[in-house]
């Protein structure tokens, strides 16, 4: 049996606690809480759950960085943060604390004017469902306000969605639109109703959907539309 040098062991330790590379350089892959994960400063919106149904409660979290270069500050003194979004997944260790399972670096919208507010919230369900919810609200150039939340759930060790609910309305007018997605059923409800006016009578309408391999997460953007 090959024997380990003591100099390749201190590296090996070093290099396990150095924090994540790439675009997520400054997340650690382990710590016993959040602030052991995330780096002060960083905008932290987190859900805990258990995801993979092991009785250990998981983690998951939408952070964005304050890196310098994509942050820029206002004659008004207000900073416009356009770093990109990270979505991290940590699972939930049976002695404490947490190890990395998922992290996805690329699959959210950034902030690319300020004509444009985004709304994110993340949510683990008592069944172990991942939901993801994002909103955008444009102040300038649009009188939409679209919406999106996102259902997914573990199996064959990663993400997959099974469903998606959308709703767009218009601030002028009031006419609405719900549409619910079910990727398990493969049915399709779409609702048109008007949110300013209690006395217009929704619509209702069913579809089936085509039968798909559900998408895998990370795979595809997440967006409110």
């Amino acid at each position: 049996m090959k024997i380990l040098s003591r100099s390749f062991l201190i590296t090996t330790i070093i290099l396990l606690a150095l924090p994540l590379t790439g675009s997520a350089q400054r997340l650690f892959s382990k710590g016993s809480t959040i602030e052991d994960l995330v780096p002060e400063g960083w905008h932290v919106t987190q859900a805990q759950g258990d995801l993979n149904k092991d009785g250990i409660t998981d983690l998951a979290m939408i952070v964005i960085p304050n890196d310098e270069d994509q942050m820029e500050v206002r004659e008004n003194g207000t900073v416009f943060n356009s770093n990109s979004p990270i979505l991290a997944i940590y699972k939930g260790l049976r002695e404490g604390g947490y190890s990395l399972m998922k992290l996805y670096d690329d699959i959210m919208e950034e902030l690319e004017n300020e004509g444009v507010s985004i709304d994110r919230s993340i949510e683990i369900t008592d069944r172990g469902v991942l939901k993801i919810f994002v909103s955008y609200f444009f102040t300038m150039g649009g009188w939409s306000v679209p919406s999106a939340t996102y259902l997914f759930r573990l199996q064959n060790g990663d993400f997959y969605l099974i469903g998606k609910d959308t709703d767009v309305f218009s601030r002028n007018t009031g006419e609405a639109e719900k549409v619910s997605y079910n990727y398990l059923t493969r049915k399709c409800q779409r609702i048109l109703y008007n949110a300013m006016e209690d006395n217009v009578k929704p619509k209702e309408k069913w579809s089936n959907l085509p039968k798909k391999p559900l998408q895998r997460l990370g795979t595809f953007t997440i967006s409110a539309e």
